[in-house]
């Protein structure tokens, strides 16, 4: 029985997290739009219909890790005895 290829679809978290590496590993003002496109591995056409520039998607990223911040943050400092 042949494997089954399963579409891939791209979307806004992969481009993100495909980013969020390739920003890391280079640096924001080191990685061209194209160099971002194909790291996230989608169409240029794909990455427009989702973000309309790489200042866009560090926004997202930026957006992103202040969400997770907040979210996380309750628990943390619940559970903190001191500053240290």
């Amino acid at each position: 029985m042949p494997a089954t290829r399963r579409a891939f679809k791209p979307s806004s978290d992969g481009i993100l997290e495909a980013a969020e590496i390739a920003f890391a590993r280079h640096g924001y003002n080191d990685i061209s739009l194209r160099q971002l496109i194909a790291a996230s591995k989608v169409s240029t056409t794909a990455f427009y219909a989702r973000f309309e520039s790489k200042e866009a998607v560090l926004a997202a990223l930026t957006a992103r890790l202040f969400r997770d911040l907040h979210a996380d943050a309750p628990g943390v400092l619940n559970q903190a005895r001191d500053l240290e």
